[in-house]
Formats: structure tokens, sequence, C-alpha cells
């Protein structure tokens, strides 16, 4: 076997980021080709991470 291929698509990020519509997805999948680290690697902490950086959680305040 010379390579070895493991596919990320925007299902993976909606497990996530359900809040996420497919084209938020495929925004933060980008962001993460962009500036992928090989030592890290892509996981489901450096999606959640990535996306909270392109897309912040919205907190429910509360009065």
């Amino acid at each position: 076997m010379e390579e070895f291929l493991i596919r990320w698509t925007y299902l993976n990020v909606m497990e996530v980021r359900p809040d996420l519509d497919k084209t938020q997805c495929m925004i933060v999948l980008g962001f993460i080709a962009a500036d992928h680290d090989p030592n890290i690697g892509v996981t489901f902490d450096t999606i959640y991470r990535a996306s909270k950086v392109l897309f912040p959680i919205k907190t429910l305040t509360i009065h």
C-alpha cells in the first residue's frame, strides 16, 4: 500500500456542530485543510475547535 486516505465530509462536521448548515461545514473543512498540521492531524476535536473560531457558538442568556 503506497497511500492511505481518510476522507472528511460536511456530515462529519455536522456531527460536532449540528447547528451549522452544509455551506458552513464546508467552510470549516476548507479552513482546516488550509492550516493542516500533519503532526496533529484532523480529529473531531480539531473540527470542533475550527468551527468555534469561524462560527462562535451563541449562548443563551436568561434575564
